[in-house]
């Protein structure tokens, strides 16, 4: 039990936090705004999976977030 929990320690802090925010907040519990959130946090995804390909090649590049940034003051 003490293996399973060291390895999904963040899973389930994650899931104790939503349970609580749903639980203490009616508007959080809309499908609208679980939607608004995915959309918030697959940039952050999208960013950290081409990244993870940079590092298991063996470079790590730090200009991405100053990248990223810049494309999204261009886009908008």
């Amino acid at each position: 039990m003490k293996k399973f929990i060291a390895s999904y320690a963040s899973w389930i802090a994650l899931l104790l936090l939503l349970i609580l925010c749903a639980a203490t907040c009616e508007s959080f519990r809309i499908p609208a705004n679980y939607i608004v959130m995915l959309r918030q946090a697959c940039y952050t995804g999208i960013i950290a999976i081409g990244m993870t390909f940079v590092i298991g090649a063996g470079g790590i590049d730090l200009s991405v977030g100053s990248l990223f940034a810049l494309s999204g003051v261009i886009a908008f």
